[in-house]
């Protein structure tokens, strides 16, 4: 196939990818275990053709992603730090910055996801593809 890279991957695959990797990478094409054989078919098309093929519903959930602030690189760092379930004071020393720092951060990262504590925002980040266990 011309040296480009295709793929063909499961809905549920594609959903656990992060936003990143498929803006980025090679134009998938997402199929449910429930597809019809004619889907299978445009799925194979069209990422044969260079282009992409995602279903309505998996669209839809993956435009969710994108409905909200970008985060920096350094809050997505705070924030996995959050996910270990580090407190300010272990996060500053592991980013070698201050607490006020952190607190900045977690501020920031909890008015961008719309959430009001940390263990929210891991809950939140998680499904979006901000971060992975």
């Amino acid at each position: 196939m011309d040296g480009v890279s295709k793929a063909l991957i499961s809905a549920a695959l594609l959903w656990a990818l992060p936003t990143a990797a498929l803006a980025s990478g090679p134009s998938p094409a997402a199929t449910l275990k429930s597809s019809t054989g004619d889907d299978l078919v445009l799925a194979i098309r069209a990422v044969a053709s260079g282009g992409r093929w995602i279903p309505s519903d998996i669209a839809s959930r993956l435009a969710v992603r994108k409905e909200y602030e970008e985060r920096t690189a350094r809050e997505i760092e705070v924030l996995r730090e959050i996910e270990k379930g580090h407190a300010n004071k272990g996060i500053a020393a592991a980013l070698l910055i201050s607490e006020n720092t952190v607190k900045d951060h977690l501020k920031n990262i909890l008015g961008k996801l719309q959430v009001a504590a940390r263990t929210e925002a891991v809950t939140a980040a998680l499904p979006r593809g901000i971060i992975e266990i």
